[in-house]
């Protein structure tokens, strides 16, 4: 993670080592965090076998997230699938019934997680529409997997805004920008 203003500290991973499937940085800085994550993925089309792996490391991100005390951000490669829409031909589509990141299992969790701690989807209250991957092989399509979730106490101070996509095609994934005001890191916070 790379950051023009130092961070304080910093935490890499979680409790248990999922063998590096799935990656926690957490930079803490005096008035928020930035929780970056790539969540392992369930399996692939048809055989969600690592999806009790991919349960034990929604647990363990959302409990220790639970626990850092102040104002945050989550980004990153999430893998999975938060809103019906969030998908070409949305979820109702036959080829999203055994596809890693679209199952009940991992999308009721998250939807949880997000209510609980008062998160804010900022691509969608930002309304920035598109897709942040694509899939290629037996047919391309896209799917919205990626995402900035700040929480609402950063987002109504406006301390997090002005959402966008970069799509340098460098990836499968379009990259997330988002913009944090400079106050934030004062040590009395505009918060």
């Amino acid at each position: 993670m790379l950051s023009k203003i130092p961070f304080d500290h910093i935490e890499l991973g979680l409790e248990e080592d999922l063998s590096g499937e799935g990656r926690v940085v957490i930079a803490h800085f005096a008035n928020f965090c930035v929780v970056g994550v790539y969540s392992p993925n369930s399996g692939k089309m048809g055989d969600l076998s690592s999806l009790p792996k991919r349960e034990r490391f929604d647990k363990q991100l959302y409990k220790r997230i639970s626990q850092l005390g102040k104002p945050y951000v989550l980004v990153g490669d999430l893998n999975v699938v938060f809103q019906h829409d969030d998908v070409e031909d949305t979820l109702s589509h036959s080829r999203y019934r055994q596809h890693p990141g679209c199952s009940p299992n991992e999308r009721n969790p998250f939807r949880t997680f997000l209510e609980e701690q008062g998160l804010v989807d900022l691509q969608k209250h930002c309304t920035v529409p598109g897709f942040t991957f694509t899939v290629s092989g037996f047919g391309k399509y896209q799917m919205r997997l990626d995402y900035v979730l700040p929480t609402k106490s950063l987002v109504e101070c406006r301390a997090i805004r002005n959402f966008e996509h970069n799509d340098t095609m460098l990836s499968d994934h379009t990259g997330q920008l988002f913009r944090v005001d400079k106050g934030l890191f004062r040590h009395n916070p505009i918060l």
